[in-house]
């Protein structure tokens, strides 16, 4: 079982900002059993210049019509059993995410699950943590994420190769929350199993595709895509969208300031669960 391969495939865009650092995350494994697929949109920044320098990656620039698709076109080449989709700005951890997620999925029965979902630490630009995601340490039914728990940690989540084929691979109509619509889909197969592996960072910057107007895109494609999956209406992930507005973007900016500075405020904050608004600490770093 150790012979697993894996296949990590990079959607790319106009990122030579950050590029050159997912590469080195994935090339320093001391698991050697993977490959990098990057797919590229045609960039016209320092990109392609980058990924010629780097003769192990498979790649392509073409157009595409986002994410989704790029997801796909990865997919359609690639050979691994198991699949990482890592963004262009987002990086491995350290040099044994690999070696560790193999440890910890070798140790069970794989054919029972779709996917395997680690943790991950978001960043800034600078590199600095501002917050993390976590998983809860069980195995998530499709139920569970439809109307329970919508943990989706899609930069640190292992799919089985096999399972994101039968289910056809991501909806290249759906460009905001792609990774909530393939988790149900994958969790309706089998269950998503929890490995407690730190896999990635996922760096939040001004460019980033959740900063911004961008958040009402989400919150309409997600409750959207629970819809189509008929998942109940007056449910608490369908109020997710307003209690983020609510509490990250009213309450968050004008008691961040104080909350940093005040233990007594962040006991309170943390006992009443402010503290984790879309899996993200409210009171984060100013950059």
């Amino acid at each position: 079982m150790n012979t697993l391969k894996i296949s990590i495939i990079t959607p790319s865009f106009n990122m030579g900002n950050f590029i050159e650092e997912n590469i080195k995350s994935v090339l320093n494994q001391t698991y050697t059993n993977y490959e990098h697929i990057i797919i590229d949109a045609k960039s016209v920044d320092e990109t392609i210049t980058i990924l010629k320098k780097y003769p192990h990656i498979m790649w392509i620039s073409e157009s595409d019509n986002g994410q989704s698709e790029a997801y796909n076109k990865g997919i359609k080449i690639s050979n691994g059993d198991l699949i990482l989709c890592l963004n262009a700005d987002d990086y491995l951890l350290n040099e044994k995410v690999f070696e560790n997620v193999i440890k910890g999925v070798t140790t069970i029965d794989i054919e029972k699950y779709s996917a395997f979902m680690g943790n991950l630490d978001v960043v800034n630009v600078h590199k600095e943590k501002i917050g993390e995601m976590k998983n809860r340490s069980r195995d998530y039914q499709f139920d569970d994420l439809l109307n329970k728990l919508p943990v989706v940690i899609h930069p640190a989540t292992f799919f089985i190769r096999d399972i994101l084929n039968k289910v056809g691979g991501f909806d290249e109509k759906v460009h905001y929350v792609m990774d909530y619509d393939i988790f149900l889909k994958c969790a309706k197969e089998k269950p998503i199993h929890s490995i407690n592996v730190s896999v990635s960072a996922l760096r939040r910057h001004d460019t980033s595709k959740g900063e911004g107007a961008s958040n009402w895109k989400f919150s309409y494609e997600l409750i959207k895509i629970r819809k189509n999956f008929k998942g109940s209406f007056f449910n608490k992930v369908n109020l997710q969208p307003l209690k983020v507005l609510f509490y990250k973007f009213i309450i968050g900016n004008r008691l961040r300031g104080y909350a940093k500075n005040n233990k007594i405020l962040y006991s309170i904050a943390k006992y009443i669960g402010f503290t984790k608004i879309n899996e993200l600490m409210w009171y984060e770093k100013d950059t």
